[in-house]
């Protein structure tokens, strides 16, 4: 018997272009409720997930190649191409994410 792959079916839930590149790093934040994603555009966004609005984009000039969500926190580090790491408190930049 021929091993079939199970299909893969989805609901669309985003169809933003909010950035001018491609996404290379995605992160949720611990409660599932958040999440930021890097571009090569050298830009972040905040989106949350019930909503699909974006929260918050930040501007940081350089290609984004890595974003981790910090654990037990709502905050997030990434790291940019031209070697900078960057830690971000959603408090801070974007007081009404929660």
């Amino acid at each position: 018997m021929p091993f079939v792959l199970p299909v893969l079916k989805y609901k669309k839930q985003y169809d933003r272009h909010f950035h001018d590149g491609p996404i290379t790093a995605l992160s949720f934040n611990t409660h599932g409720s958040i999440f930021a994603a890097g571009s090569l555009d050298g830009t972040v966004s905040v989106w949350a997930v019930d909503t699909a609005n974006a929260l918050h984009r930040i501007n940081v000039r350089a290609p984004i190649h890595s974003l981790v969500w910090s654990t037990g926190s709502e905050g997030f580090v990434f790291g940019c191409e031209n070697g900078a790491l960057v830690s971000v408190r959603l408090e801070e930049v974007c007081p009404f994410c929660y």
